[in-house]
């Protein structure tokens, strides 16, 4: 099928005209043609839709140079071609020179085809090129206006210093303007700690990487920002340089940091069955987690039900009396009102006009402390600028927490307060029941803790050697009468059942989280120094010390006291056997202490 081609000739010679389109169809065009030879005709005429134009030089009016700027005027890309009958060369330079496609003589119109052809190429070419360009300044202008006002910062550097800078990049990093980014070293703004690891990562120095890093930018007022940047080479007004994108994930960053803190608090207050664990958790979390400048945590006394500072950071652990008045002012709203939380922002709050302080908090975060309907306490968070309700929030998740800790803290304690009131009520009626005075095992614990003083132990190893005394024969329980009260020998049978009270007595207060150093201390209280005693044989410094002291004030209360079997031993013969089997049965030193402290006893009767 035949190419359509539509032709407008300017001609004044029709018999011209048919020679032309001939010689066009022979070329293997399809030709639509139109004919004129004025200037209004040829204005009235000219459509953007045209192929090409052909245009004999000289016209009875006007000329096709005239014709050529008439063109030009109306904005058409249209091919031109001079065909005429003469011509000097130097007009044909000027319509050439002026844009015209090309110029035939009229005796020469054989080449009129191929002209068009190429004309015709040449319109396909341009039309092609300005396609392309109007792409790429459209393409270029969306990456600008997306660039421009992207919420991401956006620069572009050299590899030392920044070159470009979007609106947001300049709102990042908190100066007025772009403009004010350019020319600044771009490695001034990573955090001092990461500017090594960053240089490593530069992917100018690794063009195939690109890879997606967390860092942490400074601003110019000195403030944090937590981002991830990625880089990649590209060209830049014909220089090699890096596009960086920066997206502040500081938001992201914070509820990461909270989520694990809660993890972390979370599973912490979970296992704290002891409530003198709690306040210091709270506080140490608090204080990293916020940035706090101080934290107190405050518990209400169960028998007063006056709030007591428990724990403190910072400032409130020198000023104790400021924060617990805070802590009632907040007690009282929280009774009054049911508010869950409380922001106080000291300059201006009426509620602090009777409070005396001198100190550098400002702003202070008050949540109670409730589980269950009752409160049992208050969290106070303070810090020298404000505090963001999003952090109060926080705060009162960390409260619930913690609350319910109290609560089941409290409850494990009174149940293992219960226990020992049981398991003490148990080892008193044990006394009575295998020895002629029921204070057998309160005399025992009385020598025993004054030992473990002369023998320089701590408050710890002090009250773990008086419970074991208290408690040393509670295993006894185990044991039935008729081998406990046996007035004579007890057969091999028997004495493997007795020696079994040390393990029992150890297994009853085991569970017990307040005796776990008083349970080894009643296993092996029946140890002998050299080794001969149960349940374990062990030797020496293997023995608790606790169980060590224990051995040596029962044998000489069990040889000062009556027995169904024998009757007791003076002071000075229950003194001679200690000394006598001191190094064997008993610890020299503690035998040595054991008498000095009878001694300092006799001296107080």
């Amino acid at each position: 099928m035949k190419p359509k081609l539509s032709v407008l000739i300017l001609e004044d010679n029709p018999a011209d005209v048919e020679l032309m389109l001939r010689e066009i169809r022979n070329a293997g065009f399809d030709v639509e043609a139109q004919r004129v030879e004025k200037r209004e005709s040829f204005l009235k005429v000219l459509d953007p839709f045209l192929d090409i134009i052909l245009a004999d030089y000289t016209l009875p009016q006007f000329n096709a140079l005239e014709a050529l700027h008439l063109l030009q005027a109306r904005g058409l890309d249209i091919p031109f071609i001079v065909v005429t009958g003469t011509i000097s060369e130097e007009i044909a330079v000027e319509c050439m020179k002026q844009g015209a496609a090309d110029y035939l003589i009229k005796d020469r119109l054989a080449r009129l085809g191929p002209a068009i052809t190429h004309a015709l190429h040449e319109k396909s070419l341009r039309d092609a090129k300005q396609k392309a360009e109007l792409d790429l300044r459209e393409s270029e202008e969306r990456y600008r206006l997306l660039v421009e006002f992207s919420p991401e910062a956006i620069y572009v550097h050299n590899g030392t210093k920044i070159i470009y800078a979007n609106p947001s990049a300049a709102e990042l990093v908190g100066t007025g303007s772009p403009q004010d980014l350019i020319g600044q070293p771009v490695f001034d703004f990573f955090h001092p700690g990461g500017r090594k690891s960053t240089r490593a990562t530069n992917p100018g120095l690794h063009p195939k990487q690109n890879p997606l890093v967390e860092y942490r930018f400074i601003r110019t007022d000195g403030k944090g920002v937590d981002v991830e940047v990625r880089s990649a080479p590209i060209t830049y007004q014909g220089k090699p340089a890096l596009q960086t994108i920066v997206r502040d994930i500081s938001e992201r960053k914070q509820r990461e940091r909270e989520l694990e803190a809660l993890v972390s608090i979370s599973t912490v207050l979970r296992v704290a069955y002891s409530r003198d664990d709690i306040p210091t958790v709270l506080v140490d979390q608090l204080m990293e987690l916020l940035k706090a400048d101080t934290v107190g945590v405050l518990v209400i006394n169960a028998l007063s039900g006056d709030l007591v500072l428990e724990e403190a950071e910072g400032e409130w652990e020198t000023t104790p009396e400021f924060i617990i008045s805070v802590g009632e002012i907040t007690k009282q709203e929280f009774l009054i009102s049911g508010a869950s939380s409380l922001i106080f922002v000291i300059k201006g709050d009426a509620r602090f006009k009777h409070l005396e302080y001198t100190g550098e908090i400002q702003a202070i975060a008050c949540v109670p402390l409730v589980a269950q309907g009752e409160l049992l306490g208050i969290l106070c968070v303070g810090r020298k600028a404000s505090i963001e309700p999003n952090e109060v929030q926080l705060v009162t998740a960390i409260s619930d927490m913690a609350a319910n800790a109290l609560l089941r803290a409290n409850t494990h304690e009174k149940l293992e307060t219960t226990f020992i009131e049981t398991v003490l009520a148990l080892a008193k009626t044990l006394d009575a029941r295998d020895t002629p005075t029921s204070d057998h095992s309160h005399r025992v614990a009385s020598w025993a803790q004054g030992v473990m003083e002369k023998m320089g132990g701590g408050p710890e190893d002090v009250q773990a050697v008086r419970w074991g005394a208290l408690l040393h024969d509670i295993g006894k329980i185990g044991v039935p009468d008729h081998i406990l009260l046996k007035p004579g020998p007890l057969t091999e049978e028997e004495w493997r059942i007795m020696e079994r009270h040390a393990e029992i007595g150890a297994e009853i207060v085991a569970p017990v989280e307040k005796l776990a150093n008083v349970a080894p201390i009643i296993r092996s209280h029946q140890e002998k120094f050299d080794g001969t005693g149960y349940p374990d044989s062990l030797k020496g410094a293997e023995i608790p010390i606790g169980a060590r002291i224990i051995a040596v004030v029962d044998a000489y209360s069990a040889m000062t006291e009556n027995r169904i079997y024998r009757r007791a031993r003076s002071h000075e013969k229950a003194i001679e056997e200690l000394v006598r089997c001191s190094g064997t049965d008993f610890d020299p030193e503690v035998v040595t202490a054991f008498i000095k402290v009878l001694e300092d006893d006799m001296k107080n009767w």
